[in-house]
């Protein structure tokens, strides 16, 4: 389900057609920008229905430079204060890891894998010094807590301990919670002397994390101005910290942006008027982050299989990575084209969703795998005999390189993708069976040899360079140079 994913979102990708248009904005040593003319919205919010949600981006009333030059131009220098409200909002720290968040966070953060950052955890774990990694509970035993709020009140001081215990629910209906949430075992130590550095940035996410779990709320002042002028309105909005509370220690930024004191009727002549051209950006392709995230959403996959779900698919040529980004192979593309069309109930987020609870059921002794097995296989079995007689054969896409095999003087060249990447064969493969490498210029000379660097691929599917006068020359990094 998981290639579907990325195989659907490569096509709404492809599909979305990006428009311009255009914002104005007000310089006053603080920015404010345009957001209601004549009492109209001026930025509009659009929704687009993906394959697993909605996406939504922004467009303005102004979709032409001449509208927004012919807008501003009527403008003078001359703005009144139209509006000045201030309230106190509330910031509340998030729950402790689940291994969900944690491999989000740590992807987001660190820009690591799953299967690294498991890899981690586990090195923590067995060291004794975070809890079980594999969970999907948000909650903390009644002892950790309390050694949180005792080491929080001693190190920070009284006013930085929440006011209650806090207590988290968990909002998934699969979550079984067999562990408690991924904290650390001994809350005294921020550092550990014996581990590496990756080791270390792990521990101090999960250890920040857990302890600002019992921390006291932030406490932050929103500003917000509304200024006029002719027939337009601008809206600019100040923050400030007035008790950082638990950010102190979860270690989350949260600079203030502060606006002048101002009072309603105040005149405010601008520095400048700023026109900026702005494209609308399709839906963006899934990170190992943003996979996870919509896997736990739609309710599949589970805490110890999220990482593996993701190096498979990759092993397995089915998707790449490029620049941080999960992007489908040709081979990814043409198996989830045969499988949505022949299986399309089975190949489809409310079946694998159900099948996996279906599973959780059965660990827990609430439902018999054989009536389920039972139930499933006698429909998925006559599926199979029919797609085995009437299905026809997904070709795998290729591109042609314009030229004709040099072997069977038939075929012609084209690039396919393969365990190490891309290479050359003939389009009559499996008859013929040439082949030679496809070299994949990265834009840079190699800093050995002079020669052309090269993109390469590790059996892994993990991309590097090299030089194009490998084996004479064996340079090779994991970045350009």
């Amino acid at each position: 389900m998981a290639v579907r994913l990325i195989v659907e979102r490569e096509a709404e990708i492809e599909a979305f057609k990006k428009e311009t248009y255009y914002k104005v904005g007000a310089d006053f040593g603080f920015m404010a920008d345009l957001f209601k003319i004549d009492g109209k919205q001026f930025i509009t919010l659009q929704k687009i229905k993906l394959f697993d949600g909605e996406y939504s981006f922004s467009k303005s009333l102004f979709i032409t430079q001449e509208q927004a030059d012919k807008f501003v131009g009527k403008l003078s220098k001359d703005f009144v204060v139209a509006q000045v409200g201030a309230r106190e909002t509330i910031k509340t720290p998030l729950p402790a890891f689940t291994t969900s968040k944690l491999q989000q966070m740590a992807a987001r953060r660190f820009g690591w894998s799953g299967k690294q950052t498991m890899s981690l955890a586990q090195r923590l774990y067995e060291q004794g010094h975070i809890t079980y990694h594999r969970t999907d509970s948000v909650n903390l035993s009644p002892k950790a807590i309390e050694g949180f709020r005792k080491f929080i009140g001693e190190k920070y001081g009284e006013k930085y301990v929440a006011e209650k215990v806090r207590v988290f629910k968990n909002n998934s209906k699969n979550a079984q919670e067999a562990h408690e949430a991924i904290r650390p075992t001994k809350v005294n130590v921020l550092t550990i002397d014996t581990a590496d550095a990756k080791e270390n940035k792990l521990y101090e996410l999960i250890w920040r994390r857990a302890v600002a779990t019992q921390a006291s709320v932030a406490r932050l002042s929103n500003t917000t101005v509304i200024l006029k002028n002719n027939n337009g309105e601008f809206k600019s909005i100040g923050v400030k910290v007035n008790f950082d509370g638990f950010l102190r220690i979860s270690g989350d930024k949260h600079e203030d942006q502060l606006l002048p004191e101002l009072v309603v009727g105040q005149a405010l002549k601008s520095k400048s008027l700023k026109v900026e051209e702005v494209t609308t950006n399709p839906p963006p392709r899934y990170t190992d982050a943003s996979l996870v995230a919509s896997l736990e959403k739609q309710g599949i996959g589970r805490p110890s299989t999220y990482a593996p779900i993701i190096s498979t698919i990759i092993l397995r040529q089915y998707v790449n990575r490029e620049e941080g980004k999960i992007v489908p192979t040709a081979l990814g593309k043409a198996t989830n084209e045969f499988l949505a069309k022949n299986f399309s109930d089975i190949l489809s987020l409310p079946f694998t969703a159900g099948m996996e609870e279906n599973l959780d059921l059965v660990a827990l002794g609430k439902l018999d795998w054989k009536k389920m097995m039972k139930d499933f296989w006698g429909k998925f079995e006559k599926e199979i005999k029919v797609v085995e007689k009437t299905a026809e054969r997904v070709k795998v896409a290729t591109e042609s390189i314009g030229e004709k095999c040099p072997d069977c003087h038939d075929g012609d060249l084209v690039i396919r993708e393969g365990k190490f990447g891309k290479f050359i064969s003939c389009d009559q493969f499996p008859e013929c069976k040439y082949t030679r490498a496809f070299r994949e210029l990265a834009g840079f000379n190699c800093p050995l040899c002079g020669k052309d660097g090269v993109v390469k691929k590790t059996s892994k599917g993990k991309k590097f360079f090299g030089c194009s006068d490998y084996p004479k020359c064996t340079w090779a990094a994991w970045k350009k140079p």
